[in-house]
């Protein structure tokens, strides 16, 4: 445990000559992280060889700004001092300063797991090093707890709460107590037992006389702002949780109107957003939405600094409850316009920036001296945005959005390499509806929990709607179930529940005959073609595409065109129980409808081959094994035959490092379609891989389909799209099918995403 020689005289020697230590200690005391990035940006940059404690200082600015991807690259470079023996502070050890520096970006993040590794690293060094800082273990098991209960291992956190709890802070250590009881209350809103939560927060107060001296010394100046804002921020939101609204408003509106909040990412959208709850609740409703939509730009402004995709993804789950809140909240007011445009924010903007920047821009840059200025007035204009200013109209934030809005396309039109450095802002409804054929009508579905939401959206107009989501994802799951028995029709019932649920309260298709559908959640597993009204299945009223969000749309072309094919079939696993002789027929007989294809087969269907080629071919066919991993679904993958280059496993994440310049990508394996819903309904899978590689449209499965069947429909597909459409082609190629095998598990099992034409 750390060590307990540090005396009281060494505190007030330490706190005394405050007035001698540097700007970035007293900024960060202070809780002024965006003014001491700046400082520490313009003082040490990039520079490796900076003081351990400016380095060190700069990488918690990052953190508690979230700014990851800065962050990492920090504590990264803060490790390395670490390693080569240069971690001290005065005469503090910091050893433990990277892995406690990454627990707390990993919880913001909602990467749990790793949260808890880097904070046991943490308390492992702790432990070892004896360490003269008492802080040390008290972050250390803070963000333990902390994490083990956002993950849900509620009896842990408990055990973590009660060793924190015994952590000394008596004398001489009065100046860590409310460290220690921020966090324990803390990890008690995280459990969810915001009584105790409220009576420790309310309670912990710092040893007042030694903080009082402390203060005192420094000039009179409060050097507790951080654990003092998490104390307060932790009362309101437990009075809130217990439904003390009047008491909880009173707080929040003085946490409020401190400067500091804005520079504190995480309370300040926590603050907006529970504001917003609280006006709901006194039925103040345009007010509530004002709140929800500052703090939903918060987030988004702090999102945009997120490096990888994963990480975006877990980085909004947690917020999904805003979007939530301000989606239904905007229904209820008739704003059906805004709630689409919200959802589309909620659920597409991880895939849509990726799509964004599937361009190559591993070699440097050349910007010019213009494109730079207008990369730094975008940086400027974005963080005036999210900075709260009550003086402010809706009609000044909307010219403010507007504003960030032309800057990033004239950054885009000057300098198209420029795209990857610029966030992508997603289509707005009007955009939408003006991509949509005159015969075509959008179905887009957004669930949180039992709530569900649905909007059927045409050139003409957009109408949302509330759906039962109780129970929807047994429902698809039974379906499911049904359907792997060619043999059983006790699936029509079924289809047609879901039928009624899904479709039926929006008034059906309104006579469209293209419908796209963006799904959510479970939704994504649910063959829509298979619905069925009670006489007629849904692909029978209108050709079907798939969609990850209808703002991805302004990236995908509706060329129609059909180029020159590659065909991969029956790759050499080197095991003749994996040989499939029918996938090496389908290639065949696909060869003889486009005489002109390429066809690669056995050892020549190589995942090598398939990375070359990827760039040369406008339609690219694979009839090979397929393996969805539901627990690691960037591992899902296509298996080729290996070489001495790569091992043959096709890997969605692999994906997301090559380019494929095709108009079409059909893949004629197993489950190829699947992929894990991830809190914020980003859906990570094959699929998405080969979108974000650079494919126009894709044609997946389901579940698995026999080598015949598949072959069938293929040949049938492939006939079909000399003289169609592909959703068309498609559509007709399942009706063929269908001829032969009525029951759709032969034919429901296929599905376009991307471009219909």
């Amino acid at each position: 445990m750390c060590s307990r020689l540090l005396s009281f005289m060494m505190i007030l020697f330490l706190v005394g000559c405050a007035g001698m230590n540097p700007p970035e200690m007293n900024l960060d005391a202070k809780g002024r992280y965006g003014e001491n990035r700046q400082y520490l940006e313009e003082t040490i940059g990039d520079n490796a060889d900076a003081p351990f404690l400016s380095r060190y200082f700069l990488c918690n600015a990052y953190v508690k700004l979230k700014s990851f991807g800065e962050a990492f690259t920090c504590i990264d470079v803060l490790e390395q001092r670490v390693k080569a023996d240069d971690y001290k502070i005065y005469w503090f050890d910091y050893s433990y300063a990277p892995n406690l520096l990454r627990a707390e970006a990993y919880v913001s993040l909602g990467d749990y797991d790793n949260a808890i590794k880097e904070a046991r690293k943490a308390y492992d060094i702790a432990l070892t090093h004896d360490l003269s800082n008492p802080d040390c273990d008290l972050k250390s098991l803070a963000y333990l707890g902390l994490a083990q209960a956002l993950s849900g291992q509620v009896e842990e956190a408990r055990k973590t709460a009660d060793m924190l709890r015994d952590v000394y802070t008596g004398y001489p250590y009065g100046l860590f107590e409310d460290l220690k009881t921020a966090g324990l209350a803390k990890i008690y809103v995280a459990i969810g037992d915001f009584q105790k939560a409220y009576d420790v927060a309310k309670k912990g107060t710092s040893d007042t006389f030694t903080k009082g001296i402390a203060n005192a010394l420094m000039g009179g100046e409060n050097y507790f702002v951080p654990q003092e804002l998490d104390l307060l921020y932790i009362q309101n939101k437990s009075l809130l949780k217990l439904g003390r609204y009047d008491e909880a408003q009173v707080g929040y509106e003085s946490l409020m109107e401190l400067p500091v909040l804005k520079e504190t990412g995480e309370i300040y959208w926590n603050i907006l957003y529970d504001v917003g709850v609280i006006y709901e609740h006194e039925g103040r409703f345009d007010e509530a939405s004002a709140k929800f939509m500052e703090a939903v730009d918060v987030i988004e402004a702090q999102r945009s600094s997120i490096a990888s995709e994963a990480n975006k993804i877990g980085f909004v789950g947690d917020k999904q409850a805003v979007y939530n809140s301000l989606i239904s909240l905007l229904l209820f007011e008739g704003r059906d316009v805004e709630a689409f445009e919200y959802v589309e924010r909620a659920k597409s903007r991880s895939l849509v920036d990726l799509l964004a920047k599937r361009n190559d821009f591993s070699n440097k840059l050349e910007v010019d001296f213009d494109s730079a200025q207008m990369l730094r007035q975008l940086k400027i204009a974005e963080a005036r945005y999210i900075q709260l200013d009550e003086t402010q109209t809706m009609a000044q934030r909307e010219d403010q959005r507007r504003g960030i809005t032309n800057l990033r396309q004239s950054i885009s039109e000057k300098t198209p390499e420029l795209a990857s450095l610029v966030s992508v802002t997603t289509l707005t409804a009007k955009e939408i509806q003006d991509r949509l054929g005159d015969d075509e009508g959008l179905l887009e579905y957004y669930q949180q929990g039992d709530s569900l939401v649905a909007f059927w959206v045409t050139k003409d107009g957009v109408k949302g709607g509330r759906l039962n989501a109780e129970g929807l994802e047994a429902d698809i799951g039974e379906l499911r179930r049904l359907l792997a028995d060619p043999n059983d029709t006790g699936y029509i019932a079924q289809a047609q529940k879901l039928h009624d649920r899904l479709i039926k309260p929006l008034g059906g298709l309104h006579g469209k005959k293209e419908l796209t559908v963006v799904a959510h959640g479970p939704m994504h597993y649910l063959p829509f073609s298979a619905l069925y009204d009670g006489s007629r299945y849904l692909v029978d009223k209108a050709t079907i595409r798939m969609l990850p969000s209808a703002s991805v749309m302004q990236f995908l072309k509706d060329t129609g065109e059909t180029g020159e094919m590659l065909i991969l079939g029956n790759p050499d696993l080197g095991d003749p129980r994996f040989d499939l002789p029918g996938a090496e027929t389908e290639a065949r007989m696909i060869k003889d409808i486009h005489p002109g294809s390429t066809v690669l087969l056995r050892e020549s269907a190589s995942e090598t081959n398939m990375k070359n080629a990827g760039t040369h071919f406008s339609v690219i066919h694979i009839a090979a094994h397929g393996e969805f991993n539901q627990e690691n679904p960037l591992q899902s993958r296509l298996l080729l035959t290996p070489d001495k280059q790569n091992d043959g496993y096709l890997s969605a994440g692999e994906m997301y490092g090559i380019r494929i310049d095709a108009d079409l990508v059909t893949l004629s394996a197993c489950d190829t379609g699947l992929g894990k819903t991830a809190a914020g309904d980003d859906v990570i899978g094959l699929s998405r891989g080969f979108l974000y590689a650079g494919a126009n449209t894709l044609v997946t499965t389901l579940w698995p389909v026999s080598d015949e069947e598949t072959a069938f429909l293929m040949v049938e597909f492939y006939r079909n799209l000399k003289t169609m459409p592909k959703a068309e082609a498609l559509r007709q190629a399942q009706f063929a099918l269908r001829d032969r095998n009525p029951h759709p598990y032969y034919w429901a099992a296929f599905q376009l995403t991307g471009a219909a034409q």
